[in-house]
């Protein structure tokens, strides 16, 4: 039975052999068995009405969780690729480095450079460790990182780039969260979108029911008249 649905659903050629059936069916049960009234088919316009209106609705709700779904795809991309960035920005080679004293600065001078410098190293060090934890573990918002203990931090580009990425991928995170949960696939999902096709399906078949009566109605108004 589902296997039969699954291919009426997916199969084009299947639609429109099951609108044609049900057309036949339906067209020979209300004229010629059971000859309903012609007030019973003006309000069948309304039931048609109602069940394609059932039918645009299910789809179109399904349309929206396959944008959602390609938004998921869009931020699983960005995601991974701030996290890689990340770990080649705070990557030991580009972060640390040992000076020489080739401007002939003051020992106090030059000291105060190198240690500025190891700060900032150790502190891509930790910074890296987290978000490779993080990245490696759950992938949520990255909440706290350590201080960087140097004058005018704000003013080192690998702490400015590191915290922009660093927003950027918690709102990302945020947004992916919420789409997750928007787009949970579960077992009535599937039977909503198949309720929906079939509902297309019978909407279409009670209008040409209703217009196979209108042209028999028509022909008996020419040879009567």
């Amino acid at each position: 039975m589902f296997a039969f649905i699954e291919k009426l659903i997916t199969n084009p050629l299947y639609g429109i052999l099951a609108v044609l059936v049900l057309w036949v069916v339906s067209y020979l049960l209300l004229s010629k068995l059971l000859k309903i009234s012609n007030l019973a088919w003006i309000r069948l316009e309304y039931a048609w009405i109602a069940v394609g209106f059932i039918a645009v609705l299910v789809l179109i709700d399904e349309n929206r969780k396959r944008t959602e779904q390609k938004e998921v795809d869009k931020l699983q991309f960005n995601i991974e690729n701030t996290y890689h960035y990340l770990f080649n920005e705070l990557d030991i080679e580009s972060t640390c480095q040992k000076f020489n004293n080739s401007l002939n600065l003051s020992p106090h001078e030059f000291d105060s450079i190198q240690r500025r410098s190891d700060i900032v190293c150790q502190w891509a060090k930790d910074v890296r460790k987290i978000i490779l934890n993080d990245f490696s573990t759950h992938k949520t918002k990255i909440e706290k990182l350590p201080l960087l203990e140097v004058d005018d931090f704000k003013n080192e580009s690998i702490y400015s780039y590191t915290i922009v990425e660093i927003e950027s991928l918690n709102d990302w995170l945020s947004q992916l969260e919420k789409l997750k949960k928007d787009i949970k696939d579960d077992s009535w999902n599937q039977f909503k979108y198949s309720v929906g096709i079939l509902f297309l399906i019978i909407a279409f078949a009670i209008r040409l029911t209703i217009n196979s009566h209108k042209v028999k109605m028509e022909k008996e108004k020419l040879k009567n008249g």
